[in-house]
């Protein structure tokens, strides 16, 4: 009888974990991965529960010492997994709660061996906790390296044109109001030449500076390139992407930056602004706001120009 009660609690663990595996096929959200994370430690932690109850008195030592090792092998799996601090605390508490819970119900907490084991299982906790964290500060750098121009520290071209596609989708559903500012800094190969690339850099990264200051909810801004220069807007109208426009060129004019030798340099911005027309492309959309940037730079820089 305990035999066939053990293998209809294998096949129900073995089934749910496998049911588990599916849903993490077909959903691959970050609420969703926690969400079977939680559920793989309760399933875990249910099987060890029930095969302790399960258990005969007098059962053998290696085969108690065979179910005892399991919280033990969540916890060594956690470290697998890039968490936070608060998340890898929570799920610790977790692991820790069936542990004891379990060995309550079954009268053995206050022994040796227990106790033993509960200490070996908060000390492999707290190496996993320090392990997870490593891991997701890694992982945070190899992402901002590859989304973040170093330069500027404002998100690179590929970032930009992958969010431009996300909000035409959007807009599509929507039909929100998306635009786009286009933003070249006027003559700055004078100024490389003129003053060094370092004054150059520095310019690069004061008007990212100003950008940064009016990319307030969710404008995103970055550099395209060069000395180049992207801010998506989605749900605005055309009418306040120039009033946003005209605040950044205006800016740029009470901004200055010191080259090596202690001269002041002064930089401006011709821009380019255009609004979505529905069903264009992302290709035809950059490739109208690049022509209201022509047309400010044809007006003689320093100046705002709105797309047809």
């Amino acid at each position: 009888a305990t035999f066939m009660k053990f293998l209809v609690l294998r096949l129900i663990f073995s089934a749910s974990l496998i049911a588990l595996a599916m849903w993490g096929i077909v959903c691959n959200q970050l609420n969703a991965a926690r969400m079977r994370i939680t559920l793989f430690i309760t399933i875990t932690g249910l099987f060890s529960l029930s095969s302790y109850t399960l258990l005969p008195d007098g059962s053998d030592n290696a085969i108690m010492l065979g179910y005892s090792f399991l919280p033990l092998l969540i916890m060594a799996l956690m470290t697998i997994v890039p968490l936070t601090l608060l998340e890898g605390v929570t799920y610790l508490i977790l692991i820790t709660t069936f542990f004891i819970t379990t060995h309550l119900l079954v009268g053995s907490l206050f022994t040796f061996n227990t106790l033993s084991q509960l200490w070996l299982l908060l000390l492999l906790g707290a190496i996993a906790l320090w392990v997870e964290i490593t891991q997701l500060h890694m992982l945070m750098r190899l992402y901002r390296e590859a989304t973040r121009d170093t330069l500027t520290g404002l998100v690179n071209r590929r970032i930009l044109s992958a969010k431009i596609e996300e909000e035409l989708a959007l807009n599509s559903m929507q039909e929100n109001n998306l635009c786009v500012l286009l933003f070249d800094l006027d003559l700055f190969k004078r100024i490389n030449d003129n003053h060094g690339h370092h004054t150059g850099d520095l310019v690069l990264q004061a008007f990212a500076g100003i950008l940064q200051e009016h990319s307030q909810g969710d404008i995103v801004a970055g550099r395209s390139g060069g000395e180049e220069f992207l801010s998506i807007l989605p749900r605005c109208n055309v009418e306040a992407a120039i009033q946003l426009a005209e605040k950044i060129r205006v800016a740029c004019h009470e901004v200055t930056v010191y080259s090596n030798d202690n001269e002041e340099v002064n930089f401006t911005t011709s821009i380019g602004v255009a609004q979505h027309k529905p069903n264009e492309s992302a290709q035809d959309f950059l490739i109208r706001v690049d022509e209201g940037l022509y047309q400010a730079k044809a007006a003689g820089r320093d100046f705002v120009s709105v797309a047809d």
